[in-house]
């Protein structure tokens, strides 16, 4: 490849990077104001006056619904920007690992020239004929923080083939981690409380909304479901407010240090934030277990059914 090649492959590599950093910045505001909506219901039942906790959540999903279960409101702001958001982060970080990878060959072909013109001569003697190359520096949008690696090659022996681009990726944050996670447990998560209450097969019967209301999380928690369903709601809950929260404070403040790391004067108000969040849904969670009870039996049937097929554990 040329030198012209490799500066066009980079800088359309840097490119499509920018607008995917963009496309999923903008995906995230879409997912975080949708998750504040669904994280009202279970925070209003922990200010509820005793044995109203249900009602309470219920009022409160609905009107979440009003806004986001339009006819395409739910498509757009919960299907569409989740798609959007994981299919761009996945690609950027690849990008970002065929950018370190380009970066990488330019580097080398330059110093190969200066070689040539007799440029390098003191710095090729003074390492005992190798260059030593740095990797290279992510762009600023970058979630990660880049490892100072150093990495080395003989100008006598260039590999045959030099490393694909996975070999460049650069290293994951936990942040990242808690996306990658939060995959299966939100995809498991919409099975259980959407998809599968639609379900037309008796006794499910297709749930109305209506009926599928905070009561069936009241039902989960105090049925014979109660440990896999407390499970569930945890690892959703701490992983998925872990992952909004860091994201929310990138997108708030760039300079900001990567997930819920305190900054160096000593504030944490962000890791104060996740205990509160966390915290205040699982108090409400709480109370919603104790009115579990009083869920109709017949009601009970068809909501013993759901759990039945979804908490496969």
């Amino acid at each position: 490849m040329s030198r012209k090649q490799h500066y066009d492959t980079l800088a359309l590599t840097q490119s499509s990077i920018r607008l995917l950093n963009l496309t999923q910045r903008a995906s995230a505001l879409s997912l975080s104001s949708f998750l504040l909506l669904h994280l009202c219901a279970p925070l209003a039942s922990t200010i509820a006056p005793r044995t109203k906790a249900e009602s309470y959540a219920s009022g409160f999903m609905v009107l979440g619904r009003v806004l986001y279960q339009g006819e395409w409101g739910e498509w757009i702001f919960v299907w569409g920007s989740a798609g959007v958001h994981v299919l761009s982060g996945v690609v950027g970080r690849v990008l970002k690992g065929v950018e370190r990878r380009e970066r990488s060959r330019r580097r080398r072909v330059d110093v190969r020239r200066d070689a040539e013109k007799g440029m390098g001569g003191e710095e090729e003697l003074s390492l005992g004929g190798r260059i030593v190359e740095l990797s290279p520096n992510d762009d600023d949008d970058d979630d990660d923080d880049d490892d100072d690696e150093s990495k080395s090659f003989s100008l006598d022996s260039t590999p045959a083939s030099p490393p694909s681009a996975l070999a460049y990726l650069p290293p994951i944050s936990l942040h990242q981690i808690t996306g990658y996670l939060l995959l299966p447990l939100a995809a498991h998560h919409a099975y259980l409380h959407r998809l599968l209450p639609s379900s037309s097969s008796p006794p499910i019967s297709s749930l109305s909304p209506t009926l599928f209301s905070y009561s069936f999380v009241s039902y989960s928690l105090s049925s014979s479901h109660a440990l896999a369903s407390s499970i569930a709601y945890v690892a959703v809950l701490s992983i998925g407010s872990y992952h909004a929260l860091a994201g929310i404070r990138r997108l708030a403040d760039p300079t900001a240090p990567r997930g819920l790391r305190r900054r160096r004067d000593g504030r944490n108000g962000w890791r104060v934030a996740y205990v509160g969040v966390v915290g205040g849904v699982g108090i409400g969670l709480a109370r919603l277990a104790s009115e579990g009870r009083g869920v109709p039996e017949w009601m009970g049937r068809r909501y013993e059914e759901v759990l039945r097929r979804g908490l496969v554990f």
